[in-house]
C-alpha cells in the first residue's frame, strides 16, 4: 500500500471521508454542532436549577442533574425538525454522530470504569471488561 492511499484511508477511518482535502466539509456542521452543545451546557444547568428548586432542594453548589449532552441531543432533535438545514451541514453533523458522540460515550465509560476499579479493586476488573466489552458491541 503507498503512502498516499495509507493516508487516504487513515483520514477515511477518523474523519469518515475518502480524502484529506474534503476535510474542510466536515466544518459548517461541526460548528452548528458545537454551538448546540455550547448552548445545552447552560441550559442543562438553568433546568437542572429549576428541577432542583422544585423538589424543595437549594441548588447552590450542587451540580445539575440534567445532563447537558442529553439537553444538546434533544435540541439538535428538535432544530433537525423544525427548520430545514441546508445539506452543507450533513457531513458535519454526521461526523459528530457517528465519531465524536460514540468517542465521548466510550471516554465516559472509561473514566467511570477507571474509578469502578479503584473503588472495587482487583475482582472487579473482569466485571468492567465485560461491560466495556458489551458497551462498544452495543455502540
Amino acid at each position: 500500500m503507498d503512502t498516499r492511499t495509507r493516508t487516504n484511508s487513515v483520514v477515511h477511518s477518523l474523519f469518515g471521508v475518502r480524502q484529506s482535502g474534503e476535510i474542510m466539509s466536515l466544518a459548517p456542521g461541526t460548528l452548528l454542532s458545537v454551538g448546540i452543545m455550547l448552548a445545552a451546557l447552560p441550559l442543562a444547568d438553568l433546568l437542572g436549577q429549576w428541577l432542583l428548586r422544585l423538589r424543595g432542594i437549594d441548588p447552590t453548589g450542587k451540580a445539575s442533574p440534567i445532563s447537558g449532552v442529553t439537553v444538546a441531543i434533544i435540541l439538535g432533535i428538535l432544530l433537525r425538525n423544525s427548520i430545514h438545514l441546508p445539506t452543507s451541514l450533513q457531513p458535519g453533523i454526521q461526523f459528530c454522530v457517528k465519531k465524536l458522540l460514540r468517542l465521548g460515550i466510550i471516554l465516559v465509560g472509561i473514566k467511570l470504569s477507571v474509578l469502578d476499579v479503584l473503588k472495587l479493586g482487583a475482582w472487579g476488573i473482569p466485571v468492567v471488561m465485560i461491560a466495556i466489552t458489551a458497551g462498544l458491541l452495543f455502540v
